[in-house]
């Protein structure tokens, strides 16, 4: 039979709640249509999912943002899981993965307690008896003389070899660039300047105003001479239609 295992909230929402593994693949994440949803602000929408391959259960982060962890290790790829690892989704949710029926409780470290001053052990000293050594006989080694052939005496004396430490390379010479002083900008004077603009005022111009003059009165004589030749021109013109009526009534002219 295959061994189930299951999740134990540590911190984060609803701690010491434990959600079972029972499907090959189960997403974890604050979306609701997630198989298991916890609703922090650290969590992603899709943040990790586990997959069963074989007896065992490998975790992998669906790229969420603010990561998953394994043991205090962010993951990467796919990390394979044992009994009793710790889990962190971002940096609020941790969680406990371990076979069903594992007391997490009993994994965790007990705090110190204060240890009661152990009392010191005297030890007393043991007696040791002085040992007598006699001395022991040696028999007499008697030394024969043995002729010493000098092998090496026609032979030249070999120096040891000494291996020639190469010399580190020497540092290029870097030859400074020439500095080239630029000369100050001077603007040039523009051949043609223009005029400065003259403005004058117009002085008002007074127009005489003409003074018509009365023509000077005709003479009374002159108008009377006028009137009379106008009368005698009327009377002659009158006594012409005259005669010229008289005449057509008298049928001179047929």
């Amino acid at each position: 039979m295959a061994q189930s295992f299951q999740l134990t909230v540590k911190t984060g929402p609803n701690p010491g709640k434990i959600y079972d593994l029972v499907k090959e693949e189960v997403v974890v994440g604050r979306d609701l249509g997630n198989d298991i949803v916890i609703s922090d602000a650290d969590i992603s929408r899709r943040h990790a999912h586990f997959v069963l391959q074989g007896d065992v259960y490998l975790l992998e982060d669906l790229g969420s943002t603010n990561g998953t962890y394994v043991n205090g290790e962010r993951l990467t790829g796919p990390q394979l899981l044992m009994g009793g690892e710790t889990i962190m989704f971002g940096s609020t949710v941790e969680l406990t993965f371990s076979p069903v029926g594992f007391d997490v409780a009993a994994t965790m470290i007990a705090p110190p307690h204060a240890a009661a001053p152990a009392e010191p052990v005297v030890v007393a000293p043991a007696q040791v008896e002085p040992a007598v050594v006699e001395p022991a006989e040696v028999a007499p080694v008697i030394l024969e003389s043995v002729p010493v052939i000098n092998v090496l005496a026609d032979e030249p004396a070999l120096e040891p070899a000494v291996e020639a430490i190469p010399e580190p390379p020497a540092a290029p010479v870097v030859e400074p660039e020439p500095v080239i002083e630029i000369p100050p900008y001077n603007a040039p004077e523009p051949a043609y300047s223009a005029p400065e603009p003259v403005y004058s005022t117009p002085e008002p111009v007074i127009s005489e105003v003409s003074v018509e003059t009365e023509p000077p009165q005709k003479s009374k004589k002159g108008l009377w001479i006028g009137i009379g030749i106008g009368c005698f021109v009327l009377a002659c013109l009158c006594i012409v239609g005259t005669v010229a009526v008289i005449l057509w009534q008298s049928g001179a002219f047929g």
